[in-house]
């Protein structure tokens, strides 16, 4: 997991596999038993938390956290967001600031 989220913007199931030296399906197996979800869904859950953390503690422009948390486009991004978090990352900036600020 330590190397999942050192290496989160470029990060593959094949990379971790490989970093284990595992084969691809057999890593794939050891982990959903483990993690009780998917490679897939557990790597986008930890790109969008740390786009929240990002969203949440700097002025980062969407598109740059989209890139930097591995997303290959912002659109994509958001799409993914809004799926995950109910909102977009823009609105989850905007309500998180109104809450600070109350």
């Amino acid at each position: 997991l330590g190397f999942i989220s050192q290496n989160l913007s470029n990060v593959t199931a094949s990379d971790v596999a490989d970093f284990c030296g595992y084969s691809y399906t057999y890593f794939s197996e050891i982990f959903k038993n483990s993690m009780h979800v998917n490679f897939r869904d557990y790597l986008l859950r930890a790109r969008i938390n740390e786009a929240e953390k990002l969203l949440l503690t700097t002025d980062t422009d969407i598109t740059d956290i989209a890139l930097s948390t591995g997303f290959s486009t912002a659109s994509h991004f958001i799409k993914q967001f809004k799926t995950v978090k109910g909102t977009t990352p823009t609105k989850f900036r905007i309500q998180a600031k109104k809450l600070q600020d109350t």
